[in-house]
Order: C-alpha cells, then structure tokens, then sequence
C-alpha cells in the first residue's frame, strides 16, 4: 500500500497555507523523505488556495516523484477558472498521468448540486470553461463524479462533458437523504457505459 502525505490547505480563519508552510508539513511527515509513488492528498478542497498548484509544482522541481489525488467540489467563491487552468497545464507539463483528477459534480440538476455542496460553480459555466481549458495530454482523462441517488440527466451529460475527456464516478453522497433515485438512474451504469464512458462505482 502506498504511503500517504496530507496537506493543509487553509487555517480556521481562513488564511492560505503559504507554499513553504505546506513543504513544512511535507518534511514533518516524511522527515527522511517522501517515498516514491507516495499519494499527496489535501486536507480541505484544494481549489480555495492556488498555493496547493504550486505546492506540487514544488515538489515537480525538486523531482520527487508523488501521486496527486485531486478531489474538488468546485465551490463557485473561490478561483475555480484560474485553478483548473493552472492545474490542467501541470497535467500536462509535470505530472503526465500521474495527477487524478476528480469533479465531484454530484447531479446534473443545480438544484441538487446545491443542497450537495452549497454554492458550486455552475454546470453551464463548467462547460464554457472546458472550451478554452488546455487539452489533456496523453490521454489523460478527468473524472466526474456523481451521486447515483440524485438527478442525472446521461443525454445532457453526454452533450455537455465528452467521453474522450472525461469518465464517471458513481459516488453515493450522505449529505441528501431526502433525494430519491429517478426511474432513469434504475440502469444509470449501463446507460452510461453505452454512451462510452469509463464507468466506476464507489461504495
């Protein structure tokens, strides 16, 4: 199993981690050095501070090798275009399929995003923002995760989010117990996979 290292990506008062506080954190852990192949992952959504890009930018130029695991909510107050704009590049410059790299979406419908995950960053301007976002190299690919108990809507998401980019994740959420699965999500995976994506579930 491989070894893991947690960042911290914000103070109670909301203050960023400086970029050289989060290497601090990284030499506390791994006082004799990160391992190869260690898994970074960061202790709230890393989209709130630019500073977790640069964190791994850091550790690209001193070569440690590691395996980012990216998992955001996309909250709509912070920076999510110049976020993703940055981390897509060091997809692709630094971390060549080494970066994973999960939207956690939740439903197609905004009204059920929102009672997942407060105020997201809309789907329309997900989209719009995707249109001007650097292309993945070597076939790298994003995943989107959903909650297979909210809304999905396959056809929109299919017009919307390209199989040749992006993947599925099926992950049940807890926070919505009031949804109920659509008749439409009965044969979500099947639906899914027809439409050529790389479908997986998390238990």
């Amino acid at each position: 199993m491989a070894d893991c290292l947690t960042i911290p990506v914000r103070y109670p008062d909301g203050s960023r981690y400086k970029v050289r506080e989060m290497l601090a954190t990284m030499d506390a852990q791994f006082p004799d050095g990160v391992p190869k192949g260690t898994v970074v992952r960061f202790a709230e959504d890393p989209v709130w501070s630019l500073n977790t890009v640069l964190f791994l930018t850091k550790l690209c130029a001193r070569e440690i090798i590691v395996k980012p695991e990216i998992s955001t909510t996309l909250p709509n107050e912070a920076d999510v275009p110049g976020y993703l704009n940055s981390l897509v590049n060091l997809m692709n410059t630094g971390y060549k399929n080494r970066i994973t790299l999960t939207l956690m979406l939740g439903s197609t419908s905004e009204r059920s995003r929102s009672k997942l995950y407060g105020h997201p960053f809309g789907l329309a301007s997900l989209v719009k923002l995707f249109e001007h976002l650097p292309e993945l190299q070597d076939e790298q690919q994003i995943a989107l995760a959903f909650d297979p108990f909210c809304p999905l809507d396959a056809a929109k998401l299919h017009r919307q989010f390209s199989p040749d980019r992006f993947t599925i994740l099926l992950h049940p959420t807890d926070t919505v117990n009031a949804e109920m699965p659509l008749f439409d999500n009965l044969d979500l995976k099947e639906k899914l996979r027809a439409l050529g994506y790389t479908v997986a579930v998390c238990a």
